[in-house]
C-alpha cells in the first residue's frame, strides 16, 4: 500500500559506498521482495538511521511518499550539533561544499513571521508574514483545508477514500446518517 505512493531511494547498497542513486518514483512492483530494514520516511532522521544501517551492512529500503529533492525550511539551517551528526554520517563535507555562509539569522514568529538573513558578504535578505495561512486573520478557504486535509489522509486512506471523505465531510449537511462516514474513515 504504501510502496504505490512511495519514492524510493534505493540506498540499500549505495549508501554503504558513500553514494545514492537519485530518487525515483517506483512502482509496486518494481521493489524488493524483502529487505532486512525497510524505512519509512527519508527526512533527517529515517535518511541518517538507513544509511547506518546500510553502512553495517543490512540491505535497507528507505522510502518516502514525496520525491526528492525537495525544499524544507528545517533543512535551511544547520546548527552546530546538525554539523557533528553529519560529519558522523560520513557526508558534512558535501552538505557544507553546497551550502552558504550567513553572519546573521534573526526569526521573530509571534503569530506570523519574520525572518532576516545577513549574508556573509553583508546583504540582508529578509520576509514577513503577518498571517500565516490557517490564522484566525487568514483563515484557509475550503480549497485550502481540503488540500491539507489530502496530504495529511491520503497516505494512510488512499486517494479514493480521501476524496470521497472529503465530498462527504463538504456536504455533511446532506447526510442522513453520520454512521455512513465510518467505512470511509479505516484504512485497508
Amino acid at each position: 500500500m504504501i510502496a504505490r505512493r512511495a519514492h524510493c531511494t534505493l540506498e540499500a547498497h549505495q549508501a554503504a559506498r558513500g553514494r545514492c542513486l537519485q530518487s525515483m518514483p517506483m512502482p509496486e512492483t518494481v521493489l524488493p521482495g524483502r529487505c532486512d530494514v525497510l524505512v519509512v520516511g527519508a527526512g533527517p532522521a529515517g535518511s541518517a538511521c538507513a544509511r547506518t544501517l546500510a553502512a553495517a551492512g543490512r540491505e535497507v529500503l528507505l522510502v518516502d511518499q514525496h520525491a526528492f529533492p525537495r525544499d524544507k525550511v528545517c533543512g535551511d539551517g544547520l546548527i552546530p550539533d546538525a554539523h557533528a551528526a553529519l560529519r558522523r554520517l560520513g557526508v558534512l563535507d558535501e552538505v557544507m561544499s553546497l551550502a552558504r555562509s550567513v553572519r546573521h539569522v534573526r526569526c521573530v514568529a509571534p503569530r506570523g513571521g519574520f525572518v532576516e538573513v545577513t549574508m556573509t558578504d553583508g546583504r540582508k535578505v529578509n520576509h514577513l508574514t503577518r498571517h500565516p495561512p490557517g490564522t484566525k486573520e487568514n483563515p484557509l478557504d475550503t480549497a485550502g483545508v481540503n488540500a491539507k486535509v489530502r496530504d495529511l489522509m491520503e497516505p494512510v486512506l488512499g486517494a479514493q477514500k480521501t476524496n470521497a471523505l472529503i465530498a462527504q465531510v463538504n456536504t455533511l449537511e446532506t447526510l442522513d446518517d453520520i454512521r455512513k462516514l465510518r467505512p470511509l474513515l479505516t484504512a485497508g
